[in-house]
């Protein structure tokens, strides 16, 4: 099928009090790019039965944590408790002793590769040190405590809210001054040079076989505050619908995350069924305008376009799919398909730690693009 992708530029606008989401209704049309190439084979879409019942994973040795069990994990997503019968482990892969065609197969059998210690652990951590120095002034560390800890103040969450998610924070000194400050560390030179690292890039250019690659300037640098509301389930294609489905997400984690300080969750042999939900959207957003079809806000979806806040409900409705979870540690990348249905649970750290955390676009330059993600996340967007 034809499709034809077309490239919008935001208006500017004002708005009266903070919003933490990308308004996608205030675009005007820029260019036009028609999309004549075929969907590389990196980012095909697993075949499936017609019920969607879950595909039969390859044959591989299956990783769990030492002193883990699930049956003693305890997460919420943002509508409650997650069942551990309901919960799984993601599978690492370590790419000093795998080879890149046996991560490219998992990546499009599991919609997801957890890349261990692919960047320098010690990188990581200086920027998560720059930046919780950085953020210091607006309250959000507890005072006494070294900033790199990233331990919270525990004040009222909702001051302290991250961007996107389709969220709105109160209207505060305090809150103002939070996002002012994350606005500006989304420009800063010191998040440019890690999410441009050396060992990022070349891993991105040889795992796709592209001629080039280009890391798109919007991001959401989330810092995840225990006990607030966090990112509810979705799949990425959602919001870059003015493009094809062939981006590469890498999730990269600012520091260790515990399973129980809210880290993403990643749905099993999600991406069929993601597919199949975008099929559905199409089919019910016939007599929309362009725009309003591939708005990740139009009519069909949820706040936020989301596909729902409620993680067990959603394994429960889509054949009981298992959430897969992770002890995340500074080093890690996670990529993820267009597809690949995710969410967050709540951070619930038991020493109240900060979730720090970013979400990576990278795109083939020569390709088709959603170009509005060029430019860097504003709540005024």
């Amino acid at each position: 099928m034809l499709r034809v992708y077309k490239c919008y530029q935001p208006v500017a606008h004002s708005i009266n009090r903070l919003q933490f989401v990308l308004l996608f209704d205030y675009i005007t049309m820029a260019s036009v790019a028609v999309d004549t190439i075929p969907i590389p084979e990196l980012f095909r879409v697993p075949s499936t039965a017609p019920d969607l019942t879950p595909a039969v994973p390859a044959a591989r040795p299956k990783y769990e944590p030492p002193n883990r069990k699930l049956e003693d994990v305890k997460i919420r997503s943002n509508a409650g408790p997650m069942k551990p019968e309901n919960l799984g482990w993601l599978q690492p892969v370590d790419p000093k002793t795998t080879s890149m065609d046996e991560m490219r197969e998992r990546f499009v059998e599991q919609g997801y590769l957890w890349v261990k210690g692919l960047i320098p652990r010690e990188d990581v951590l200086a920027f998560r040190r720059k930046y919780f120095e950085f953020m210091t002034p607006t309250g959000v560390i507890k005072e006494g405590t070294d900033p790199i800890d990233g331990i919270y103040c525990g004040a009222d969450p909702e001051h302290f809210l991250p961007p996107g998610n389709g969220r709105e924070c109160e209207n505060t000194d305090q809150a103002e001054r939070f996002i002012q400050r994350n606005i500006e560390a989304h420009h800063s030179k010191w998040l440019e040079e890690t999410t441009r690292h050396p060992a990022l890039f070349k891993f991105v250019k040889d795992f796709t076989n592209w001629p080039s690659i280009k890391l798109l300037k919007r991001q959401m640098l989330r810092a995840n505050v225990p006990g607030a509301e966090t990112t509810a389930v979705h799949y990425d294609h959602i919001f870059l619908r003015y493009g094809p489905p062939t981006f590469l997400t890498g999730w990269l984690p600012f520091g260790d995350i515990a399973v129980e300080g809210g880290g993403l969750t990643y749905l099993e042999d999600a991406v069929p069924l993601a597919q199949a939900i975008e099929n559905d959207f199409s089919r019910r957003a016939e007599k929309f305008t362009p725009e309003e079809r591939i708005n990740a806000f139009n009519a069909n979806m949820m706040r936020g376009g989301h596909l729902g806040h409620d993680s067990q409900g959603f394994s429960t409705t889509h054949g009981n799919r298992k959430w897969l979870i992770a002890d995340y540690e500074a080093g890690d990348v996670v990529f993820h398909h267009p597809y690949s249905i995710h969410a967050s649970c709540i951070n619930e750290s038991p020493t109240n730690t900060i979730r720090l955390a970013t979400d990576l676009r990278f795109v083939n330059p020569e390709a088709p693009y959603d170009t509005r993600w060029t430019n860097y996340w504003s709540p005024t967007e």
